[in-house]
């Protein structure tokens, strides 16, 4: 077997051991012939259950755009759907298999197709309590079967009971505190499932009013030994940032943010991607605007390491907390 750049659009190899199809002018290491196996075109691979080789950029446009109408076929299906549609119907609505249907799914949306059901469920179920309706009208027009679906778990799916969250969530305890840094204030805040916001600012009244205008509702009260021990570990991050810091994290935002900031978490300390590189490493290479919105939209700080993520050209651009401190973090 050779590389050959000509041969590039006549026909994909795929690698049995690795699940990957390629080019045949593919740089990775060459597979063992017995391994290997000829396809005509990158859909015939990836219906196969085969996935496109990120070093050689196997998908080609035409795969792409059938992979963009597979997942959003497959999204209007779920949202028309009152119980969570099974995998093998929606797989054969979209007359593909069901294996390939949640890989494609699940790489493109961070979740499996009946994650996105319990996503639209839990949406709909916040925005008939924001509306006012009551508690089982809410429940029940948002598709569960019984308020005792909702009862079972609570935290889960609003952080509290629906009755406290239609409420306005008047109950719901968010701690705050404060740690003096390089670049100015650093404030913390986080529930009792974990960190809700990192935020860095001049001082700590503009901070508080921030923190009180995304927590409406919420009880706003001082820190306590857990917050302090974990604002002592960010500070300390953000005056010599060597290795990675993980704490837990309650962070709510869209489906694509939240696959944003998952992947984001796994940028490892010391290195740095483009906005570009982000966007093909979620599977979305057009998307890289939508990856730096979903940074820009980033609640927490220097957890979520926005700041490893720098423009096609290498520059300290798109912080919103600043150059300084993305420098420095970096």
């Amino acid at each position: 077997m050779r590389r050959d750049p000509a041969a590039d659009g006549r026909f994909f190899y795929a690698v049995r051991t690795t699940g990957v199809y390629c080019r045949p002018s593919c740089p990775s290491k060459r597979p063992r012939r017995e391994n290997v196996l000829l396809f005509a075109t990158a859909l015939s691979a990836e219906a196969a259950g085969y996935r496109a080789c990120r070093r050689c950029g196997a998908e080609s446009e035409r795969a792409r755009r059938k992979r963009a109408e597979l997942i959003e076929s497959t999204c209007r299906l779920i949202e028309a759907s009152v119980q969570t549609p099974r995998l093998d119907r929606l797989a054969s609505f979209a007359q593909t298999n069901k294996h390939h249907l949640l890989r494609t799914f699940k790489t493109a949306l961070g979740m499996t197709p009946a994650g996105y059901h319990r996503w639209l469920r839990r949406k709909k179920l916040e925005q008939g309590l924001g509306r006012g309706e009551s508690v089982d009208s809410a429940i029940y027009g948002a598709g569960y079967g019984s308020p005792s679906r909702v009862y079972e778990r609570p935290a889960r799916l609003l952080g509290m009971t629906p009755a406290v969250y239609a409420r306005g969530a008047p109950r719901q305890t968010i701690r705050y505190g404060f740690a003096t840094t390089e670049f100015g204030l650093l404030m913390v805040a986080a529930t009792q499932l974990g960190i809700c916001a990192i935020e860095f600012g001049r001082d700590r009244e503009e901070l508080l009013s921030l923190l009180q205008r995304r927590f409406v509702n919420a009880e706003l009260i001082a820190t306590n030994a857990r917050l302090d021990a974990w604002i002592s570990a960010i500070a300390a991050h953000v005056a010599e940032p060597v290795a990675d810091l993980r704490l837990p994290l309650d962070v709510r935002g869209t489906a694509f943010q939240k696959k944003v900031w998952d992947e984001l978490q796994r940028i490892p300390a010391g290195l740095t991607v483009s906005y570009s590189e982000l966007a093909r490493s979620l599977g979305e290479p057009r998307a890289a605007r939508a990856v730096a919105k979903a940074c820009a939209c980033n609640p927490a700080a220097v957890l979520i390491p926005c700041h490893r993520v720098v423009g096609a050209d290498g520059s300290l651009r798109g912080y919103r907390w600043g150059e300084p401190v993305k420098s420095r973090l970096l």
